[in-house]
């Protein structure tokens, strides 16, 4: 009988930890990630306005082998859209909302299953010789539902966000300085 008390104790803590840390959570996602990439802001806009081209580098068509995109609009201008579907990225759709040339540019993401759109951002800033790249994602966690996702899907997005910026810079820097022939 003393195991089993101890047990439902155990038990009961843990689920109190868990609500606690669940209900501090907070209203508003938000995330960012930095990179600095040793290119200009014109050289790198191009990969981060056009949809296209955003998904050379982005990482969900990588994790996602079944992932199906189309293109709607001219890439690069306001209203340029992309739409994706898969078994492990799920549907959703962004879409170019505004929109400053070699600086800025912002999109409206709408996923299957979220009440509530959200926005993904990209800002461009010189440094030490070459460009720093923002990128931030704001959302709304609806609830408890939405705060007890966004303690796990806040901690993917940023690894995914690290990995594409990663992804980004290999691709801009080998593309500026490509290796010697051997």
């Amino acid at each position: 009988m003393k195991t089993l008390k101890i047990a439902a104790t155990v038990v009961g803590v843990i689920s109190l930890i868990m609500v606690i840390v669940i209900t501090i959570q907070p209203e508003k996602a938000h995330l960012e990630r930095t990179i600095l990439i040793q290119a200009p802001d014109s050289v790198i806009f191009p990969y981060i306005s056009n949809y296209r081209k955003l998904s050379t580098w982005w990482p969900w068509p990588k994790m996602d082998a079944d992932l199906k995109q189309t293109f709607e609009g001219t890439d690069g201008t306001l209203g340029a859209k992309v739409l994706w579907s898969g078994t492990k990225a799920g549907n959703g759709s962004m879409t170019l909302d505004e929109l400053e040339p070699s600086k800025r540019i912002k999109s409206i993401m709408v996923i299957a299953g979220q009440k509530q759109s959200a926005i993904s951002e990209f800002t461009l800033s010189p440094e030490d010789g070459g460009t720093r790249v923002l990128w931030t994602y704001n959302g709304v966690n609806d609830g408890i539902e939405g705060k007890t996702k966004w303690i796990v899907m806040g901690t993917l997005l940023g690894s995914q966000f690290d990995l594409g910026l990663k992804n980004l810079k290999r691709i801009i820097e080998e593309e500026r300085n490509p290796a010697s022939p051997q």
